[in-house]
């Protein structure tokens, strides 16, 4: 009989849900950009950025690390809808 044997990686995030902490809304209205959370999968890593509606437009990056911030990436978000009470914020 022959062994199959394999390592998968598994990425799991360093930190709490940002958006559980009970100063959420507070950082957010003083930063107007906060993480809310990332998710982990065997099909890569994702997350929600809230961001408050001051301009129709908006630009935002996420910059991650996998080294302990000795290299960077850099993703651009991508808008999904309003969100927060009375469309004020955008996800």
């Amino acid at each position: 009989s022959q062994d199959l044997e394999f390592t998968l990686q598994y990425l799991v995030p360093d930190f709490p849900p940002p958006v559980e902490a009970a100063d959420f809304g507070e950082r957010l209205q003083r930063q107007l950009v906060c993480l809310e959370r990332v998710t982990c999968s065997d099909l890569g890593i994702s997350g929600t950025v809230r961001v408050c509606n001051v301009a129709f437009e908006k630009q935002v990056a996420v910059r991650y690390t996998f080294s302990g911030w000795r290299s960077t990436h850099e993703a651009v978000a991508r808008w999904r809808g309003p969100a927060g009470p009375e469309g004020k914020e955008d996800v």
